[in-house]
C-alpha cells in the first residue's frame, strides 16, 4: 500500500455547502439503519444541531461525515468533491478542517492548555484561548489544572 498523499486539496465548510444525501448505515446484527435516509445541507459558517431519539443515528452520521465508518448508501458532497468513496488522503485533508469532540471525550493529567495542544503541539496561547472562547469556554483559565478523565471539569466544560 501507498502512504496517503499530502498534497490533496478539499474545499474548506467555512467556504462551500456541505450536502448530505440519503446517508444510511447498519450495523451487522441490527434490526435497522440509523441513520435511514438522512439528507441536510449545511451551509458555510452554520451550526447544525443533529438532535434525535437515542439509537436514532446521530453519532453514526457523524462516524460517515469524518470518514471513520463507511455508509451503506448515500452521498457527502463537500462544495463539489465526493466523500464517500474517496481515498484517505482526501479524508485527512477533510479532517484536517473540522474539530469533532465525541461524547465522552478523552482528556490527560495536566492543564487545559496542555490538553488542547495534543491537537496542535505548537500553537500559541492567544490561539488557544481564542479556541476556548469560541466554544463556550470564556470562563475556564488556561492553566486549570485537571486530572485523567477530565476530573476537575463538568460534564459541559468537557
Amino acid at each position: 500500500p501507498t502512504a496517503p498523499r499530502s498534497d490533496v486539496e478539499i474545499a474548506s465548510p467555512r467556504e462551500v455547502p456541505v450536502v448530505i444525501s440519503g446517508l444510511t448505515h447498519t450495523y451487522e446484527g441490527a434490526d435497522r439503519a440509523a441513520p435511514d435516509g438522512l439528507s441536510l445541507r449545511i451551509e458555510p459558517g452554520s451550526v447544525v444541531a443533529l438532535v434525535g431519539h437515542s439509537g436514532g443515528g446521530k453519532t453514526t452520521a457523524l462516524s460517515c461525515l469524518l470518514g471513520f465508518i463507511d455508509p451503506d448508501s448515500g452521498s457527502i458532497l463537500v462544495g463539489d468533491r465526493e466523500l464517500i468513496g474517496a481515498d484517505e488522503s482526501v479524508w485527512q485533508s477533510w479532517r484536517r478542517q473540522l474539530a469533532y469532540v465525541p461524547q465522552v471525550p478523552a482528556m490527560m493529567a495536566g492543564t487545559v492548555a496542555e490538553n488542547i495542544r495534543l491537537g496542535c503541539s505548537d500553537a500559541p496561547e492567544a490561539m488557544l484561548r481564542d479556541a476556548l472562547d469560541r466554544c463556550g469556554a470564556a470562563t475556564i483559565p488556561l492553566d486549570k489544572r485537571i486530572d485523567d478523565d477530565a476530573e476537575g471539569l463538568s460534564a459541559g466544560e468537557r
